[in-house]
C-alpha cells in the first residue's frame, strides 16, 4: 500500500476510535471535553495506525 494510501486509511481509523474512546471516559454528549480527548486521542492513534498499516503490509509482501 502506498504512503498516500496508508495516510487516507489511517486517519478514519483514528478518528473513530479516538471518539468512540473518549466518550467512555467522558461521555457527556453536549460538554466540550469528549471532543478535546477525542481530537486528543485521535491525534495520538492516527500515526500508530500509520506504523501499523506500514508494517502489515510489508509483512504481508515478504
Amino acid at each position: 500500500m502506498s504512503r498516500l494510501g496508508r495516510a487516507l486509511v489511517s486517519v478514519p481509523i483514528g478518528f473513530v476510535v479516538g471518539f468512540s474512546v473518549a466518550f467512555l471516559f467522558a461521555p457527556d454528549p453536549t460538554g466540550l471535553l469528549p471532543i478535546a480527548v477525542g481530537a486528543v486521542l485521535s491525534a495520538v492513534l492516527t500515526p500508530v495506525v500509520y506504523v501499523g498499516i506500514g508494517k502489515a503490509s510489508a509483512a504481508e509482501s515478504a
